[in-house]
């Protein structure tokens, strides 16, 4: 029963993860194609933007309970900000993901629908993993995060 509930769970993520992915790239191809460039250029940098950011909203979550009041539209204001730029970066992070994938498996010529969804995938399946795969989840989270805040937008 229990990896029934695992499958249907890993099932149920990759497919909203793949779907997210595949609508950002129909509905944003620019962002996501300079998010794309970005992550390959510079992950690192991309990951310590992400966790910064991470740490910022964290610090003002603790600001907001202490101190309340207005605080808290600060809060939602840069939540909000946060969850577009890691709408608008998934697309080429998931791509860029599924390319690596596709490399370690001699199949480096994936089109982009096929990487995004290798991809998804890739990404779910980390996150079924207790405590290792949640901190890599993390980790490629706050770098998406990072990377669209670096991104910019360029021309399409």
């Amino acid at each position: 029963m229990q990896v029934l509930l695992y499958t249907l769970c890993f099932g149920l993520g990759a497919v909203g993860v793949a779907s997210l992915g595949l609508l950002g790239w129909v509905l944003w191809p620019g962002r996501a194609r300079a998010a794309r460039e970005r992550i390959e250029q510079s992950r690192g940098r991309c990951l310590v933007i992400g966790l910064l950011h991470l740490l910022a909203l964290l610090f003002l979550l603790a600001v907001t309970d202490r101190r309340g009041g207005g605080a808290g539209l600060l809060v939602a204001a840069f939540l909000v900000w946060m969850a577009w730029k890691l709408l608008t970066a998934l697309p080429g992070v998931l791509s860029w993901l599924g390319e690596s994938l596709g490399s370690l498996a001699d199949r480096p010529e994936l089109d982009t629908a096929r990487a995004t969804i290798w991809g998804a995938f890739l990404l779910a399946g980390v996150g079924l993993v207790p405590w290792l795969g949640w901190a890599l989840l993390t980790a490629c989270l706050a770098a998406t995060c990072g990377c669209g805040a670096l991104g910019g937008r360029r021309a399409t």
